[in-house]
C-alpha cells in the first residue's frame, strides 16, 4: 500500500531508545550474519550488515519498448515478444501469479500490452520508470537497518512491474527474496523510497528473526515457541511502518 513521506525530524525524545530497545529485545532470535560495510548513518565498524539490493526494470522496459513501437506506429516483432516474456521480472511475476493458482498467460498479457487503456499511459509510465530508476535506495535501506539487529543481512532485488493487477508485493522472501512493485504514476520517488524502506524491512525481519515454517528448524521448536514467531510476524509490520517513516514521530501517512 502505498505510504506518502514524512520529513525526518532530528529525535531528542529518550522515549525513542525505549521504544527502540524493546523492538531489538523483541526479534533478537538467531539470524543470517554476513559482512561487509554500509552506510555510517545504519550501522557502525564490524556490525555492518551485508546488503545486496538491485532495482532490476528489464519487464517494465521490455513493455515501454513495446507501447513506444505501437505509437510510432511501427510494428511489434515476435522478437519483442519474446523479450517481454524472457525478462526476469515477467519470468518471477508468472511464477508468482502461477503459485498462488491464478490464471497468467502469455497471450491475455500480450493483450493487455497492446490494450488502448495502456497505450493512454504510456507518457506517465515513461515518466515514473524514470522517475523511479533515479530514486535513492540507499536511503530506503538505511531507514530498514535501523530498526532491525546489528548485522542483519537484506538481500533483494526490487521489479517496478507494468501488469494488469495494481497490487504490490513481497516474493520468495527465504530463498530469492523479491519486491514487486506496480508502477504507478501517482506515487513520487518520496513515496517509492518509502514503500521500499517498508518492504526491506519485511524481508530483513525475515532474515534475522524468523525461521522459515517448512524448515526442521522451526518444525523441532515447542509448540508455544512457533507461536511467538509466527505473531512476531506480524508484529513487525508495525515496526516496518515505523522504519519507512523514518521514526516515531512522524505520521507514517502524513
Amino acid at each position: 500500500m502505498p505510504r506518502k513521506l514524512g520529513r525526518r525530524k532530528t529525535i531528542r525524545n529518550p522515549e525513542r531508545s525505549v521504544a527502540h530497545r524493546f523492538v531489538l529485545i523483541a526479534f533478537l532470535l538467531p539470524g543470517i550474519l554476513i559482512g561487509f560495510s554500509v552506510s555510517p548513518a545504519a550501522a557502525q565498524g564490524p556490525a555492518a550488515s551485508a546488503l545486496d539490493i538491485r532495482l532490476v526494470t528489464d519487464e517494465a522496459d521490455a513493455v515501454m519498448l513495446i507501447l513506444q513501437k505501437t505509437k510510432a506506429g511501427e510494428p511489434v516483432a515476435a522478437a519483442d515478444w519474446d523479450h517481454l516474456f524472457s525478462t526476469e521480472g515477467y519470468v518471477r511475476l508468472k511464477k508468482r501469479e502461477q503459485s498462488l493458482k491464478r490464471p497468467f498467460e502469455d497471450e491475455d498479457f500480450r493483450k493487455f500490452v497492446l490494450s488502448a487503456e495502456l497505450a493512454a499511459r504510456a507518457d506517465a509510465l515513461a515518466a515514473t520508470l524514470e522517475r523511479w530508476k533515479r530514486a535513492d535506495l540507499r536511503v530506503a535501506v538505511d531507514r530498514a537497518l535501523a530498526y532491525l539487529p546489528s548485522r542483519t543481512a537484506i538481500r533483494a532485488k526490487v521489479y517496478p512491474v507494468i501488469k494488469p493487477k495494481t497490487n504490490s508485493f513481497v516474493f520468495e522472501l527465504q530463498t530469492n527474496p523479491a519486491i514487486f512493485l506496480y508502477l504507478n504514476p501517482e506515487m513520487n520517488s518520496a513515496q517509492f523510497e518509502n514503500t521500499v524502506a517498508h518492504e526491506l524491512h519485511h524481508i530483513g525481519l525475515a532474515a534475522a528473526c524468523l525461521p522459515a515454517n517448512e524448515t526442521e528448524e522451526f518444525k523441532n521448536k515447542p509448540a508455544e515457541v512457533r507461536a511467538v514467531l509466527e505473531w512476531a510476524g506480524a508484529f513487525g509490520e508495525g515496526v516496518a511502518m515505523l522504519a519507512a517513516a523514518g521514526g516515531p514521530d512522524v505520521h507514517p501517512f502524513s
